[in-house]
Parts: structure tokens; sequence; C-alpha cells
């Protein structure tokens, strides 16, 4: 498995480990913060399931029933 390479930035590979740490629990933070919005997202949208919708109406003829 080849090491990250950070040798653009001038650091050696006794650094490498830190910043792929700090990468690794960055990314995880940012995917459970996105999975944390879906879920909140999918819950509000079970329960506002619930609520009476109105009838469903044809686009082209609107109202006309009413």
């Amino acid at each position: 498995m080849s090491q990250l390479s950070l040798s653009w930035l001038g650091l050696g590979p006794e650094v490498a480990f830190p910043w792929q740490t700090l990468l690794l629990f960055g990314a995880s933070w940012i995917l459970a913060q996105i999975l944390t919005q879906i879920y909140a997202a999918y819950r509000n949208f079970r329960r506002l399931r619930g609520f009476p919708q109105p009838p469903k109406r044809n686009w082209l003829m609107g109202h006309v029933g009413m």
C-alpha cells in the first residue's frame, strides 16, 4: 500500500499520519452530518404524510370541477 506523499507541501512521511487521521475524521464528520440531515428530512416526511391531501386534479382542467 502506498503512503500519502506530502512532499509537495515540503513535509516528510513522519507527518503524513496526523494529516491522514485528520482527513479521515473530517470526512467521517461530514458524512455523519449529511446522514443526520437525510434522516431528519425522512422523519419529517413520514410525519407529514399523515395529513389529508387535496384530491388530485388534472393539470389541464384545473379547478373546473369545483
